[in-house]
């Protein structure tokens, strides 16, 4: 058990460096790559394996500023929080609904101007396909014409038209063109 402790505790660090190695260099030649981090679990590994081995207290520290993952996570982690709270429930404005054959989408509108739009398909066993996309984004309101422009550029606009508004969709056709979709504003 000691040496499984020492050699998995090792093992997660090292394909933290790894990766950050490799999409170094994927970087450099010109390539995209996503790096594969996994926090906590060598270190808590490591940590395990120095108690057992009764090593001295101030070595507790060394496997946490070793890996890469976790610091990387712990860097990253106002981002994240800031991130989810933009679009949580606690900062939602209002909803947009509507469906039209075996395809849904809510779209939730957020303080400070954030979107995010949620679409759903309902399929039978064995039909292939998407099940779900999200995509969020930012948006702003103009004597009621709502503009949408996701992250990844895609404008939308929602006109009001009685008690629904109707989507312009100036993307592509993809899975998420949503071109003439009626949508219903909900509150919950």
């Amino acid at each position: 058990m000691h040496i499984f402790l020492l050699v998995a505790g090792c093992l997660f660090p090292l394909i933290s460096w790894l990766t950050l190695l490799l999409s170094y260099i994927a970087a450099r030649s010109g390539r995209r790559s996503s790096g594969i981090y996994v926090p906590f679990i060598g270190p808590v590994l490591l940590g395990v394996w120095l108690v057992r081995g009764d090593a001295p207290h101030w070595t507790f520290l060394l496997p946490w500023i070793a890996d890469i993952g976790t610091l990387f996570f712990l860097v990253w982690l106002p981002r994240l929080a800031g991130e989810i709270w933009q679009t949580s429930r606690f900062t939602r404005l209002y909803k947009l609904t509507g469906s039209d054959g075996n395809e849904s989408v809510v779209i939730s509108f957020h303080r400070d101007g954030n979107y995010v739009l949620q679409k759903h398909w309902y399929r039978v066993a064995g039909e292939l396909g998407p099940i779900a996309i999200g995509e969020p984004g930012t948006f702003s309101s103009q004597e009621g014409i709502v503009s949408l422009c996701s992250h990844t550029g895609r404008q939308r606009y929602l006109a009001p038209e009685g008690a629904a508004h109707v989507v312009t969709d100036a993307g592509e056709s993809d899975e998420l063109q949503l071109q003439g979709w009626r949508l219903l504003k909900t509150t919950s």
